[in-house]
């Protein structure tokens, strides 16, 4: 992801470096990687003693421990993905959805299959045949015989599904995304699943823009039919970035995409021999040493500012009258359909000439993701004063001056480098930007919109030049190692729900409090600069959607595809009653922060 970056003096080569190959390993999938782990030559192993069949991959089965009651090859689970299995709810599954809406033939079941296998995605990433033992601690990976994806027993388990295609636009596509997002894998089965929709005329899901409508009515042909595919996963298997190997590998475009990322690769190794040694220990200290201690320091600030009564939280009042309406209590826990929406919302050029303007206005560098932050924000303003209209009796409790911002970020810059497994690189960021307040009053939107940005910029400017997502890395490294000695919890299928257990309560308080009672999580994901086609079918557009962690009412993904930036929305039903809306709202100030490259106002005065 390009929050990767930041501004300190080393690490401005290195960002460019990780940007252009970042771009490359965009074009191979939606989340930006690619498939770049060496083939083995074999797929799997007879049996647990003899490592020689071991995928290069996966350690020696010697240095692991034995288990009774399990077969084929067991490995660790590394401990951010246990710290993911732990700190979800049964109403909070951490399970990313991907949605791809595609034109051309129909795509069924068995065309993923097909492409699934002929691609070897199972060879290069082992992970995509595996399942958890019993303790939720270790992957099994099945033999040879027992390989759940071979041609002979694909069928047999549920890992790729055929579901109806929707018929009212955008309505019922909104409910195959939320059964995605809601319905709970069975990890002793499977950690991953795909489910395919076919047959519908072009445009009637809803996932196409109607710009792209137009555009494809008069070339289509017509023959062809709109496609769907919905791809989800738990988070204990894989990051995003390193789930978007899937679609790197099944792309027809992903050998030329590799052969690019490589080029890349060898330009930054070129580039970073020639930094000084000088210039390397400058960065050590300043980025590391001083930048930790920053990190560390701002964390507390937020603690403490954060770590108010609930009475005082919009979020917590807003959740508690919305359970009073529905006769429900607060420990039964809310399993309602999440509020989602998708809109497309401008174009790469313009947000990167919006982005531009402002870094010469603010004599400082604004990024894209700046600008959307703000528009978040922006947008969750206009909810608030939704909420205190519709609620008038609880206006004076629905106020947030500030809010935190959460803001995930992979430590690798959004790729997978060739010979690295797929993992969990995911690290985070929170920042405390403005909200309804820290802006000087003015009935001027256009100066209001202006002041908001800098203020948004500035403080995630700071932020990025911190190892403060590396930190938050390190830590649910940690818990995960510390709470992986336990007995073990339930997945979310059984009939017990996982925030019951201790270690998981305990985990999911402390996931909570981490991020210091966050109002939203923006992701950033950059996607490939042109048209993707699987199997000779035109990728038409990508979506994605946040799983919302613990006590985080709304998720936005900001992502391009084809040069075109869209937003999705994953919110609580209760803080975001209208999620179209709401991107409707952040479209606005969007419109009003582009205004004024035409009619630039005067802010030194």
């Amino acid at each position: 992801m390009t929050l990767f970056a930041s501004r300190n003096l080393f690490l401005g080569a290195r960002k460019s470096a990780l940007a252009a190959v970042g771009a490359c390993a965009a074009s191979a999938g939606f989340w930006m990687a690619t498939s770049s782990a060496p083939k083995s030559t074999t797929s799997s192993c007879e049996s647990t003693t003899n490592t020689s069949q071991i995928p290069r991959s996966l350690p020696k089965i010697s240095k692991l421990p034995e288990f009774q009651m399990q077969t084929g090859i067991i490995r660790r689970m590394t401990n951010v993905g246990r710290f993911s299995l732990l700190s979800e709810t049964q109403s909070n599954p951490s399970i990313p959805v991907i949605v791809l809406a595609m034109t051309g033939k129909p795509f069924k079941p068995q065309d993923f299959v097909k492409l699934y296998r002929s691609r070897q995605v199972a060879e290069k990433h082992p992970r995509f045949s595996a399942h958890l033992d019993a303790r939720r601690n270790n992957f099994v990976f099945p033999s040879q015989s027992q390989d759940p994806l071979s041609a002979s027993s694909i069928f047999s388990l549920p890992h790729v599904q055929q579901v109806l295609y929707p018929i009212i636009p955008r309505t019922e596509l909104k409910d195959r995304i939320n059964d995605a997002i809601k319905d709970p894998l069975d990890l002793d089965i499977r950690l991953w699943e795909a489910r395919t929709a076919t047959g519908g005329a072009i445009g009637q899901s809803g996932a196409i823009p109607n710009e792209r409508i137009e555009f494809i009515e008069q070339q289509n042909n017509q023959a062809d039919v709109e496609s769907l595919l919905f791809f989800r996963a738990h988070h204990c298997m894989a990051d995003g970035v390193s789930l978007g190997a899937l679609f790197g590998d099944l792309m027809d475009e992903g050998d030329e995409i590799q052969e690019r990322i490589l080029l890349e690769i060898a330009k930054f190794k070129s580039r970073r021999k020639k930094t000084s040694f000088w210039k390397k220990i400058l960065y050590f200290f300043h980025y590391w040493l001083w930048g930790s201690v920053q990190a560390i320091g701002y964390q507390l600030y937020l603690y403490l500012v954060s770590w108010t009564p609930n009475r005082r939280n919009p979020w917590y009042i807003l959740q508690r009258a919305y359970l009073e309406r529905k006769g429900l209590k607060p420990e039964e826990g809310i399993y309602e359909p999440r509020s989602l929406s998708w809109m497309q919302i401008t174009s790469v050029d313009e947000a990167k000439q919006v982005a531009e303007f402002y870094s010469k206005q603010t004599k400082s560098r604004v990024t894209i993701n700046d600008v959307f932050c703000s528009c978040v924000s922006a947008a969750i303003v206009k909810l608030l004063r939704y909420h205190r209209t519709v609620n008038p009796w609880l206006k004076d409790n629905l106020e947030l001056p500030y809010m935190n911002l959460v803001i995930p970020v992979h430590i690798y810059g959004g790729i997978l480098l060739p010979g690295q497994s797929m993992g969990n690189k995911i690290g985070a960021m929170v920042s405390r930007v403005p909200c309804e307040s820290g802006i000087q009053n003015s009935e001027s939107p256009s100066e209001v919109a202006h002041q908001r940005l800098q203020r948004i910029s500035e403080i995630l400017t700071k932020r990025k030049q911190t190892p403060a997502a590396f930190l938050a890395y390190i830590t649910a490294s940690m818990m995960g190692f510390w709470t992986s000695s336990g007995s073990g919890v339930h997945s979310l299928a059984d009939e017990e729900d996982i925030s019951r257990s201790p270690t998981s309560s305990w985990t999911s308080w402390l996931f909570e409090k981490a991020h210091a009672n966050a109002s939203v999580v923006v992701t950033n994901v950059r996607g490939p600069d042109q048209m993707m086609h699987l199997d000779g079918r035109t990728v038409q557009t990508t979506l994605g959607f946040l799983p919302l962690p613990p006590g985080i009412p709304l998720g936005v993904v900001v992502s391009s595809y084809n040069q075109q930036i869209s937003l999705t929305v994953t919110a609580e039903p209760w803080a975001v009653p209208d999620a179209d809306q709401f991107l409707l709202w952040a479209r606005e100030e969007f419109q009003i922060l582009k205004a004024q490259m035409d009619d630039p106002i005067d802010t030194t005065q």
